[in-house]
């Protein structure tokens, strides 16, 4: 159950409650989410997800449901159908939407997936024309890695249906030192006319001798000047436990021609009755960058953030449409307005950077 606190009257009330269920195995397969009627004085019901597993254990459908209140039943939203390889990865999903004339599922996106050694090396993904009845090829990602198994080149294509042949979009290209540690990611972008890659946006980072990183820096290649120009900046410092100390975020004025420091975060940390020596900070299992709905409509829930990340979303041309610097461990973006279509989202906190992508419609 979720409260909230009124700011005025200090009260607390219910916001939303969750009801959770299981098979014998643990596996959770069915959720149901109830909001707070306040004028009502009680719960209704919003949302609700089921899902299923194959004899694996391995999650087979995800459905979500909303409450109709005309109908005063569930009404399908969205569906998702998952086929595993023999070594438990996933090789195909099918999306489906709710037709609520004809009270049916109706396919809406495919993925197909093939690995090279366990990575992540070729995704496909189809959209269904209703008209033909048949799946048709929208873009393709193809990830390449280095000695290391590390992610290093990750290039997306889409499909051009008059040509019927794949054509470049954009390229990323991370480097590393020789500890491992991410040092430049760079973004290019497809130029048909001159038939090359260009260079759209850069992240430079350093480390101390620990691995800490010590600043972060992001860029934005300018056509005009024939150079890059900042974006943003980050210094951070750590104490000699590696502990996180005093992070400051910089903005570039071009009127100035240097970074100008926007604000800084200080933290402190406390020592405990229980621990003689707690000042340092177990690491905890690196979150899970997740995006839902997608496809989406209006508004896009980015989660699996960690604090002071900055969320940058681009369209295919790589052209920025939307940035948020955030604080916590989720953002919501109102992406309504965007033209419907394929975008790309990236998240960068610290030495780190991930990337996703959905579908606006």
């Amino acid at each position: 159950v979720s409260e909230m606190q009124d700011w005025f009257t200090s009260v607390m009330t219910y916001y939303y409650q969750t009801d959770y269920y299981y098979d014998a195995s643990g596996n959770e397969t069915e959720n149901i989410r109830y909001s707070w009627d306040k004028d009502a004085g009680e719960w209704f019901p919003d949302t609700r997800n089921t899902r299923s597993y194959n004899d694996d254990g391995l999650l087979a459908t995800s459905t979500r449901y909303k409450w109709d209140d005309d109908a005063d039943d569930w009404m399908g939203n969205w569906k998702y159908e998952y086929t595993y390889n023999e070594d438990g990865e996933v090789i195909i999903q099918i999306s489906y939407d709710w037709d609520e004339t004809e009270m049916e599922w109706v396919p809406d996106y495919k993925s197909e997936i093939s690995y090279d050694d366990g990575y992540l090396h070729i995704s496909i993904v189809y959209y269904w024309d209703e008209a033909e009845m048949e799946w048709v090829p929208q873009y393709k990602d193809e990830m390449t890695y280095n000695e290391n198994s590390t992610f290093w080149v990750w290039t997306e294509y889409f499909w051009d249906t008059g040509e019927m042949e794949w054509i470049p979009e954009w390229k990323d290209e991370v480097t590393y030192d020789t500890d491992g540690n991410m040092t430049m990611w760079l973004t290019f972008i497809w130029d048909e006319d001159a038939n090359d890659w260009f260079a759209r946006y850069k992240d430079t980072y350093s480390y101390d001798d620990k691995g800490n990183v010590t600043s972060s820096t992001y860029f934005d290649w300018d056509d005009d000047i024939d150079d890059w120009i900042g974006l943003y900046h980050y210094t951070a410092t750590y104490d000699e436990h590696g502990n996180l100390t005093e992070s400051i975020h910089y903005d570039w004025d071009e009127s100035a021609d240097d970074w100008v420091k926007t604000d800084k975060t200080v933290h402190y940390y406390s020592q405990l009755d229980s621990d003689p020596d707690p000042t340092v900070i177990q690491p905890v299992a690196e979150k899970v960058l997740e995006i839902y709905p997608n496809p989406v409509a209006d508004h896009l829930t980015i989660s699996g953030i960690g604090e002071n990340a900055i969320i940058y979303i681009f369209d295919v041309s790589g052209r920025m449409v939307l940035s948020k610097h955030v604080g916590s461990t989720g953002a919501t973006f109102n992406v309504a307005h965007l033209q419907n279509g394929v975008y790309i989202v990236t998240v960068t906190e610290g030495g780190t950077r991930k990337a996703a992508r959905f579908v606006k419609r």
